[in-house]
């Protein structure tokens, strides 16, 4: 039977670009879409001589290379294997090479890729084993010479968790993270909600804290169940293909930010808008982020 497909992904360190040494963009983005790579060399561990010796690389002008091994590495002598003839780490293949972001600083450097695609492995794989590489010029050194390269460096995905009709990233999250709200109508079970239309499709929305027990009633709420359709900030937002999307961060969407006030737990309710009644989806969906 197909069920409703309602997605949360919680993305950790939101925009932290000059506070880490890799990280990707789009905030939200998911393995199966396209994301952008970044590294700064800068903020890689300049106590190890082959960082040092990646960094004066860097600064001396040479092009810079990705080379990955996780969640797969593409055999020698395919089109995206890491380095190319007999003595690969000396030669980088031309399509790993990377892009030098200036205006991100003075050694930040970008990789865009699909990474189901690229790995050509499915999403969960990706969450799974985690996406790994160092950065590294077309001739790594080796082979008598002294290595040039970064670090061993992994993205730190965190994989969803799985239940009859919500997926999340992770189950635990501060909330000034960014959480994104998917909705797959080609998914759905429930006769109400077929057929709506791109500018249909809203979701109610309610918050508990931590003061004292969570009850029936939220501490929180954007509006009313039967409020959610007259309620513009309420709109999800129709992407193509039957999914409609929001992003929100829980502090500033539920007004609490500066306030002191800690939220622990979410609901989320996909809702049809129309002239007669609110129509929903199959089930609430309860999310315990557990905020601090």
């Amino acid at each position: 039977m197909k069920k409703a497909s309602i997605l949360f992904v919680i993305i950790f360190g939101v925009n932290l670009t000059y506070a880490q040494k890799i990280w990707f963009e789009p905030d939200g983005a998911l393995m199966d879409q396209e994301i952008t790579i970044y590294v700064d060399l800068e903020k890689l561990d300049q106590t190890l001589d082959h960082t040092v010796a990646l960094v004066d690389a860097a600064t001396a002008g040479e092009d810079m290379y990705i080379w990955t091994w996780s969640p797969y590495e593409h055999g020698a002598g395919t089109p995206k294997a890491n380095g190319i003839g007999s003595t690969a780490w000396k030669n980088s293949n031309p399509v790993l090479k990377m892009t030098k972001e200036d205006a991100l600083g003075n050694l930040v450097y970008s990789y865009t890729m699909v990474p189901t695609e690229f790995y050509e492995v499915d999403a969960k794989k990706v969450y799974d084993d985690d996406i790994k590489l160092l950065v590294k010029p077309q001739d790594g050194g080796g082979y008598g010479d002294p290595d040039i390269k970064s670090e061993d460096l992994n993205l730190g995905l965190e994989a969803p968790f799985v239940s009859s009709i919500v997926k999340g990233i992770p189950s635990v999250c501060f909330q000034d993270d960014i959480i994104l709200i998917e909705y797959d109508i080609n998914f759905e079970t429930e006769d109400a909600m077929i057929g709506a239309g791109p500018d249909d499709i809203y979701m109610y929305a309610a918050a508990w804290d931590t003061v004292g027990e969570i009850g029936s009633t939220p501490d929180i709420q954007i509006a009313s169940f039967f409020n959610v359709k007259n309620t513009p900030e309420l709109k999800m937002e129709y992407k193509g293909d039957g999914v409609w999307r929001r992003i929100i961060t829980p502090e500033d969407f539920f007004g609490v930010a500066g306030t002191g006030t800690a939220l622990s737990r979410l609901v989320f309710t996909v809702v049809r808008k129309d002239g007669i009644a609110t129509r929903r989806t199959q089930d609430d969906i309860v999310f315990n982020i557990q905020c601090w």
